[in-house]
């Protein structure tokens, strides 16, 4: 809502959900995070066809980038979790 009202474009939906997933602190949750955010940004990705912005597609590759990194994080706390039981 703000965004309207500050005549500012909102924040596309793969950003969105790159953000949630950042947020996310839970890692069984963070790894169904990092899935609806990569869906989004691959789904940015085919459509880019159309949009040749080089700042656009170094965006997206480096939301691919942090939510490998998020994924790997995420998989590695549930095998501690697992681990020690907690």
């Amino acid at each position: 809502m703000s965004a309207i009202i500050a005549n500012e474009p909102a924040q596309p939906r793969w950003c969105q959900h790159c953000e949630t997933a950042e947020g996310e602190l839970d890692p069984e949750q963070l790894l169904k995070r990092i899935a609806e955010a990569r869906t989004a940004v691959l789904e940015e990705m085919e459509g880019r066809i159309v949009d040749s912005s080089q700042a656009k597609g170094l965006a997206l590759h480096d939301a691919l980038d942090m939510l490998l990194i998020l994924h790997n994080i995420a998989t590695r706390d549930i095998g501690e979790q697992q681990r020690t039981g907690t």
